[in-house]
């Protein structure tokens, strides 16, 4: 945070960053801003993880919220044109031995888990892919799990198709 607040100061980063009491305790943020995106540093378990929930943060991306009252089919651009002010996060992780796993702006939504939009700096600075979380996608599916219809919807399905091919 303080190395982060550093290079803004010095111009190296092309954002405005101040520290800033929180609204609920004794502590201090760095509160980072650009245009009307507003950004608090936070550190995550992986790189679409949220951090660990905090009332600030909380508070702080209710302005992400959307207008009830206007189109719901609205692009994040268009929402972004609407709002005066956008809240994101600049989530990282770092390893055990120290190294920086992940890098990503994240704009939380005012409510759930899912970001409204995600951006891995790591990924577009360095041109490599980062493998997706999860299993690889050219792993076999795992055994134990199967999709299996129960034995009267499976006889349905069949019968329906016997009586296709007599019309046929």
């Amino acid at each position: 945070m303080f190395r982060f607040h550093g290079l803004c100061q010095r111009g190296d980063l092309p954002y405005e960053a101040e520290m800033v009491k929180m609204p609920y305790g004794n502590w201090h943020w760095l509160e980072i801003r650009s245009g009307q995106f507003k950004a608090h540093i936070c550190r995550t378990v992986g790189i679409d993880e949220f951090p660990v929930d905090a009332l600030s943060r909380q508070d702080a991306r209710l302005v992400n919220q959307r207008n009830l009252f206007t189109d719901n089919t609205l692009s994040l651009d268009e929402i972004a044109g609407r709002l005066r002010d956008l809240y994101v996060w600049l989530t990282f992780g770092v390893s055990r031995k120290g190294e920086l796993e992940h890098l990503c702006w994240a704009m939380p939504p005012a409510d759930g888990d899912d970001y409204l939009a995600l951006i891995d700096v790591l990924k577009r600075q360095s041109g490599r892919e980062l493998p997706p979380p999860g299993p690889s996608p050219t792993e076999p599916p795992n055994p134990l799990i199967k999709l299996r219809f129960k034995d009267h919807i499976e006889e349905q399905i069949l019968d329906e198709n016997k009586k296709e091919d007599k019309k046929n």
